[in-house]
């Protein structure tokens, strides 16, 4: 009973001399902390080190992917980049399991990516065959370059004004008095002479419609050849747009007004005059959906129009777009019949802090600013917005005497390509290159964007075509 009762006695002093010196322990600084485990560890026998290295892996090497959740585990995951996620699969075969069972982390990577995600629901090996495919079957050669091919339409004898691609084919207007249709890719040359040089160029599906520098505009019906001419403006019209389903054309020219024509008989319906104060540029035409009225969009260096139409082709309302002490650099951007994209330049572009600025406006049924991107520094100056998505952004800057076609991340600013350009006998306008398809602005899916990326006018009177390397996917896969 004595004995009993001294163990009790020295259990209970042991315990607070231990409590004790856990307070003390608590108190010191890491570097005495560390001293004292040293010591203890010097002076431990061999059941104590056993001890020691069974428990310190419990403790310090705890897989809390096994712990958590695994809501919470998915949170995590979104911080992370895809890169990193890849080097989690190398981890432990539960961390391979459980990433492959979660959704949205390839959900996650693809949209980190640039890929195209619809709303419906997906396993997570979807989303993981997508993500690893486009990274590098498309991606991955398109910084390095490969992912696109280079060919020269020659023919024209003088310089070249301006192009338009539309549906297959390309035209192309030159001081050499004539408009060319170009079959793409072949090259195939239609040529509809002319007697003076061309200013700009608009094709459609059956029409080709050509200004020229002393303000008159032809019509030309490409299967039948027939001639309508439009007379009207007093100096050159750099500008024209085209709305079939209401048979009208919409000009801008360098004599400050825009004129509205019935694409059927030729005849001048309305002249707008007295708001732009610089060359008109750039004209668009948007019809509502019931075709009772339109939206038409005029701009010149400064500023911006957007005006309401009514069947009469009367303005019924106006407003202004524009930005003090920066220029609006072609081209502007119609997307879905409501929103319009811009690229504010400011004037002292060569200044870091200044920002170059990419708007987009929602201007049906009102005009508002929706969203705004700030544009890379390696990417300025601008001298022409080719295209903007929801994911993607492509223009054309120059440096010294140097041109560069980008592509863009909007959010990211993550160059994707920055490829050395010939040199573009460029256009006030910018009339001198034209662009294929750009639905992969909004984002790449499993299928290669084809066909044409972009048309350009050179110092040589030749047009440079840069075309999407056909068959590049089943080249890589063949290779694999």
């Amino acid at each position: 009973m004595y004995e009993h009762l001294k163990y009790l006695v020295e259990m209970s002093d042991f315990k607070e001399w231990l409590l004790t010196t856990g307070h003390q322990f608590l108190k010191w600084s890491d570097n005495e902390r560390n001293q004292t485990l040293d010591h203890l560890i010097s002076i431990s026998s061999s059941s104590q080190l056993v001890y020691l290295a069974q428990l310190l892996p419990t403790l310090v090497y705890r897989d809390f992917f096994r712990l958590l959740p695994k809501e919470i585990s998915t949170i995590i995951t979104r911080y992370l980049d895809a890169k990193s996620i890849l080097n989690c699969l190398l981890v432990s075969r539960h961390w391979y399991q459980l990433l492959n069972s979660l959704p949205e982390v390839w959900r996650h990577c693809c949209r980190l990516h640039y890929i195209k995600v619809d709303s419906s629901p997906h396993p997570a090996l979807y989303y993981k065959t997508l993500f690893l495919k486009v990274t590098s079957k498309l991606l991955k050669p398109l910084k390095q370059r490969k992912m696109y091919s280079e060919k020269f339409f020659r023919g024209h004898s003088n310089r070249i004004m301006a192009l338009d691609y539309h549906n297959g084919r390309l035209a192309s207007g030159s001081d050499d008095h004539s408009v060319s249709i170009w079959q793409y890719p072949g090259g195939e040359r239609l040529i509809v002479p002319q007697h003076k040089s061309v200013s700009t160029v608009k094709l459609m599906d059956n029409f080709v419609y050509m200004s020229f520098f002393d303000g008159i505009i032809h019509s030309w019906e490409i299967s039948r050849g027939l001639q309508s001419s439009f007379i009207g403006h007093v100096s050159a019209v750099y500008c024209i747009d085209v709305c079939e389903r209401l048979s009208i054309m919409v000009t801008g020219s360098v004599d400050l007004t825009i004129k509205i024509w019935d694409l059927q008989s030729g005849q001048l319906l309305t002249t707008l005059m007295g708001q732009h104060e610089c060359w008109i540029i750039e004209t668009k035409i948007v019809p509502s959906e019931d075709l009772s009225s339109y939206t038409l969009i005029s701009s010149d260096y400064r500023v911006c129009y957007i005006r309401r139409m009514n069947s009469e082709h009367e303005q019924t309302h106006i407003e202004t777009i524009s930005c003090p002490h920066y220029s609006i650099i072609p081209h502007l951007l119609v997307e879905n019949h409501s929103l319009l994209k811009i690229c504010f330049q400011s004037d002292d572009y060569e200044d870091d802090d200044e920002d170059t600025l990419i708007k987009v406006y929602q201007f049906q049924p009102e005009l508002n600013m929706v969203q705004r991107y700030k544009i890379t520094k390696a990417a300025k100056p601008i001298e022409l917005l080719l295209g903007v998505g929801q994911k993607l952004a492509m223009i054309i800057s120059r440096v010294d005497q140097y041109w560069l076609l980008s592509i863009f991340g909007l959010h990211t600013n993550e160059v994707l390509l920055a490829k050395p350009f010939p040199a573009i006998r460029l256009t006030i306008p910018g009339s001198s290159v034209t662009c294929g398809p750009s639905e992969w602005l909004n984002g790449f899916d499993s299928n290669p964007p084809r066909g044409l990326l972009l048309a350009a006018t050179l110092e040589d009177n030749s047009i440079y075509i840069l075309s999407w390397k056909e068959g590049s996917s089943k080249h890589s896969s063949n290779r694999k």
